[in-house]
């Protein structure tokens, strides 16, 4: 809340009202003014369909499907109306949308620093949030992706994000998607997909059933692959794909011909000598134990422990072991080595417990700040490991 009154007041310093209009007078006028607007015009009705949802949802609360029945379509002619007519609504739209173009300014900087960020494509989204509202047409809402049950998780798994019914989306000429993987690709080095798999086939469960009662339904896996492939090369950005778990064969040989990485994990395979060259290579993931965590007892199993004592033998604490084991991946002859930056905080817990809700899943605070973080132990050391594994092809 204090960021949000500090952006606020910024926001009425940088972008003053342009109209002087009051209350419910008229709209705000969007034309020149100060570079953002410029920006945002550029962003084309996408951004302000997200923009005015946000504006919605500080209105009426984060569920749109408990907003006012006019409202619940953005379509709907009440929708209009407000930016037309109510000018507090609309000055609420384009902090949203200036909002994003401060995000994207500091996205640049970061790339003119050199750093190049990898972003995350998640396999879905909130049945709440905006992208359910914006495409809810094209959505099967009373629909949950999910994993079936299986060693892992014997229950199986609701992730709670309604899929896109593809005949709808082909219908729809997968704009949604390109403009998904577009803005995930902008400014980015590369991009990853989370649970590729979702692009070939989905596990759906029937809303406040269980997971054992859902099935998977096939998905248009070559239609959307291209629009990955096309969106990727117009960023120039790589594409990582997340083929961990259970993986049909042709889902990585499609990708290996679409010149996606795959991905391998050490706990689920400690033998990085043996890694294929083209995939990203990391010891851990959110959803999986620390170094840390498995080293002190606190989490993971007894195979893990006696695989990392084994393969981090001379070892004679936590950070030895994590910086030994982090080298080794890194040694393994992957195209990209992650370190996790929960590793190199040594935090002892996952960020995310699957197969649980609430609690401290996604809240977990790091010990230090970032700097702090990389200038110490056992951050420091792991980089160093990292850099001194890089191969100059």
């Amino acid at each position: 809340s204090a960021k949000r009154r500090a952006l606020a007041a910024r926001f009425a310093r940088e972008a003053p009202d342009r109209t002087g209009a009051a209350p419910g007078n008229k709209r705000v006028d969007h034309t020149g003014g100060p570079a953002w607007r410029g920006w945002a015009r550029a962003q084309g009705s996408e951004l302000w369909q997200y923009a005015t949802w946000c504006a919605l949802a500080d209105r009426h609360g984060a569920c749109w499907q408990q907003w006012p029945a006019e409202l619940r379509h953005p379509a709907g002619p009440a929708v209009a109306d407000l930016a037309l007519h109510d000018h507090a609504f609309a000055r609420a739209v384009e902090f949203h949308a200036w909002l994003q173009w401060l995000a994207h300014r500091q996205l640049l900087a970061t790339a003119t620093a050199g750093v190049h960020l990898i972003a995350d494509l998640a396999v879905g989204s909130s049945p709440d949030g905006a992208d359910a509202w914006l495409h809810q047409d094209l959505l099967a809402l009373d629909v949950r992706i999910g994993a079936p049950p299986d060693p892992f998780n014997a229950a199986g798994q609701d992730w709670g994000l309604p899929p896109f019914v593809p005949s709808r989306l082909r219908a729809a000429r997968y704009q949604p998607l390109a403009a998904m993987v577009r803005a995930a690709c902008a400014g980015m080095g590369g991009v990853r997909i989370d649970h590729v798999m979702g692009l070939f086939r989905q596990f759906w469960v029937p809303a406040g059933a269980a997971p054992a009662d859902g099935a998977y339904v096939r998905m248009p896996a070559d239609e959307m692959l291209a629009i990955v492939r096309l969106e990727a090369t117009r960023a120039g950005a790589f594409v990582v794909g997340e083929d961990l778990g259970t993986v049909e064969p042709q889902v990585r040989t499609a990708m290996a011909d679409s010149g996606m990485l795959g991905t391998k994990v050490w706990w689920f395979d400690p033998r990085p000598e043996q890694w294929p060259r083209d995939n990203l290579a990391t010891v851990t993931t959110h959803d999986l134990p620390t170094v840390a965590g498995v080293w002190t007892g606190t989490d993971g199993s007894a195979e893990m422990l006696a695989d990392l004592r084994t393969a981090t033998a001379d070892a004679d604490d936590m950070t030895a072991a994590a910086v030994s084991l982090h080298a080794q991946v890194a040694a393994g002859g992957c195209l990209l080595t992650l370190a996790a930056l929960d590793d190199l905080a040594g935090c002892v817990e996952r960020p995310n417990l699957p197969g649980t809700v609430g609690g401290a899943n996604w809240r977990r605070r790091m010990p230090a700040a970032s700097e702090q973080i990389l200038d110490g132990e056992p951050g420091a050391p792991i980089i160093a490991a990292l850099r001194a594994a890089i191969r100059p092809d």
